[in-house]
């Protein structure tokens, strides 16, 4: 006698009870296997009769984890799958371990699923309160897989005062942690204000703030479009990113209100009650403005809601973010300094130094203004935090220097415990690969190399510009050594990009020159074009000319770069600077070439007012490659114009003084 099969998700599984009776005495895991099979396709009538006939698997352990069909099924199942398997057991029964110490609710907390938690909780309200075998109670497994709307719950309806404390100690630090690598800054935040003992707690959670660039400003990578939405410079895109300089986020998680709908207060709802008095005389100016306000407050949130533009609204999150971050950081700085000087040391040190090291200046200098004394500190090498950022070449934390009060150069002129280094032998050896690649091509990365090179020699000791470590190398020598295979690919780079340039710019010249000896509509008879007298022509003629000066403009410049000495310090500016004028130019050759092109067709077309139409598409697509050329040239000619005519990376970056 078999049982019937019914399967909701196209398996076939059936139950052979001839089979079941012959394998209740072994009571191995082949004997649950149907049972197993059957609650992973969610097949309640097969899993109701293998119960049936069997009341002890409800709660026994079926797989080799010693999970129950409780556990089993708390990995994916439906809310309705598992109401009818928790109907069947008793609040004893739901709270029972695998092999690991989990209980269901740890399962069911680590795949977020909301609802599922709720129906468990209803049943036995100590679920969400329960250790397992390593000190992890559920909201820690929320945590560490980031399931924002899980945390919110959990932090609702776990207790505080059992014992173990689960936001003290080691429980507390790792919960802190885990918010913090799963970027639920916002939910950091509402329990460290709950709870500011876990802002001192040990392994400190500020290891884990210092070693994500990406949560702070300087760690964005924005193009320079976005970079003008995110600095929110025009009033339409202020409006639509207006983020505050705190966190959007209500603290009323733990009193059980909605976190994403936090109540409208009594002066917002009558904000639309007294605007009409100010329309009225003097007052229609602020009347005006607070409509205005309205309509930014709401529209505007509309707008993000709907996803009409998902860039931007990416943007604006990012930028929550990042205030959400340095929120966070401030906090934890103003915890830490509340204690003695060896325990606020201990805490700030290594967090201090992590920072450096990964260019987060924003940390940096959130510890030195709660904790000057830190700059003092170095690391097992006997780096300061200006040997590790010219080390890995983060001008954000070398800028700092800037807004110091005390004279740099006593640190600057520490040698490192490791080789007897000074910090510019340090600033002559290669940069790390992912830094020399933040900017485009050989020659480039060789001038920063330089301009590094060259802001380190300003500050040390003139002792130490000769100064030899520990294999007779002065700085000098060890910058030569370290950047010859780089001067060679950039001296490469540079020939074969002018070289590539050259031919296009000689193009340009041969067809421009053509253009101005056999102009539109041909000569009269005494030798003036017959397009004389029109305006376009005038246009024609100026752009001509100038493609033509511009490209043999360019042509010179391209040419001057095959006939350098290719020294080292030729990459610095002069070797950049013809290739930043001739690539201008050569651009600007291109599109003067096509005006050209562009008024040539209008004056031929002139004439014939029923064929003016073919103009449209014509011009259209005679742009098409100055668009191209420009988008695909725009980041090597931004780069290049920043880091050759602008005042260069190493500069003063804000008004506070530290240390």
């Amino acid at each position: 006698m078999a049982l019937p099969s019914s399967n909701s998700r196209d398996i076939s599984v059936s139950i052979n009870i001839d089979s079941v009776e012959n394998k209740a005495k072994e009571k191995d895991l082949s004997y649950y296997l149907p049972l197993y099979k059957a609650i992973i396709a969610e097949d309640w009538k097969i899993v109701k009769r293998f119960f049936e006939h069997d009341p002890n698997a409800l709660t026994a352990k079926i797989t080799r984890q010693l999970n129950t069909p409780l556990h089993v099924a708390a990995t994916g199942s439906s809310i309705r799958f598992m109401g009818n398997l928790v109907e069947l057991m008793t609040p004893e029964e739901l709270a029972q371990p695998n092999v690991s110490g989990d209980t269901a609710f740890h399962r069911v907390a680590g795949i977020g699923g909301v609802e599922i938690a709720k129906l468990l909780f209803k049943k036995n309200p100590d679920l969400p309160n329960m250790w397992n075998h390593a000190g992890r109670f559920p909201l820690h497994y929320a945590a560490m897989w980031g399931h924002k709307d899980m945390v919110q719950y959990l932090l609702k309806i776990t207790k505080e005062d059992i014992e173990p404390k689960p936001f003290e100690g080691h429980s507390g630090s790792l919960l802190m942690r885990s918010l913090i690598t799963s970027e639920l800054y916002d939910m950091a935040l509402l329990v460290l204000r709950r709870h500011p003992n876990l802002a001192v707690s040990e392994p400190s959670p500020l290891n884990e703030i210092a070693q994500n660039p990406s949560a702070f400003p300087s760690g964005a990578r924005f193009d320079f479009l976005q970079r003008f939405i995110y600095m929110s410079w025009p009033l339409s895109f202020h409006f639509y990113l207006n983020i505050p300089m705190k966190s959007e986020i209500p603290f009323n998680v733990y009193d059980g209100e909605d976190v994403e709908s936090p109540t409208e207060s009594p002066e917002d709802s009558a904000k639309v009650c007294r605007w009409f008095p100010w329309f009225q005389g003097r007052y229609f100016i602020s009347g005006l403005w607070k409509v205005v306000d309205f309509i930014k407050q709401n529209l505007v949130k509309l707008l993000l809601i709907s996803n009409v533009s998902p860039q931007i609204k990416h943007i604006r999150e990012t930028k929550l973010i990042h205030h959400q971050m340095l929120e966070l950081l401030r906090f934890f700085c103003g915890e830490i300094v509340k204690l003695n000087n060896n325990e606020a040391v201990s805490i700030l040190v290594t967090p201090f130094l992590t920072a450096a090291r990964f260019g987060i200046h924003e940390v940096v200098e959130e510890i030195l203004v709660a904790f000057p004394d830190v700059i003092y500190y170095a690391d097992e090498e006997g780096n300061t935090i200006l040997h590790i950022a010219v080390i890995n070449r983060h001008e954000n934390v070398y800028n700092l220097t800037y807004q110091m009060r005390y004279d740099c150069q006593q640190f600057l002129s520490i040698l490192t415990t490791k080789g007897n280094k000074s910090v510019l032998h340090l600033a002559g050896e290669l940069a790390p690969k992912h830094r020399l690649n933040i900017v485009f091509g050989a020659a480039l990365q060789m001038q920063r190399e330089l301009q590094w090179y060259k802001e380190v020699e300003k500050f040390v000791p003139p002792s130490h510009k000769e100064l030899k470590n520990n294999e007779g190398k002065t700085p000098g020598m060890v910058f030569t050594e370290a950047h010859s295979a780089l001067m060679k690919e950039g001296e490469q780079w540079m020939k074969d990009s002018a070289g590539s340039c050259i031919v296009a710019a000689t193009l340009i010249a041969t067809v421009v020159f053509s253009a101005a000896i056999t102009v539109p509509g041909d000569y009269s008879g005494n030798g003036i074009p017959n397009y004389w007298n029109e305006p376009f022509f005038i246009v024609f003629a100026i752009s001509n000319a100038f493609s033509f000066f511009s490209s043999i403009f360019s042509l010179l410049m391209f040419l001057s770069i095959f006939t350098s000495r290719y020294t080292e310090f030729d990459f610095l500016n002069q070797l950049p600077m013809r290739m930043t004028v001739g690539l201008i130019n050569f651009s600007l050759s291109i599109t003067s070439l096509m005006i050209a092109f562009s008024t040539t067709l209008y004056l031929v077309f002139i004439k014939s007012p029923t064929k003016l139409w073919v103009l449209i598409p014509v011009a259209t697509m005679a742009f098409s490659p100055v668009i191209i050329f420009v988008s695909r040239h725009y980041p090597l000619l931004e780069d290049m114009i920043k880091f050759t005519f602008c005042p260069g990376i190493f500069r003063k970056q804000g008004e506070r003084i530290l240390a």
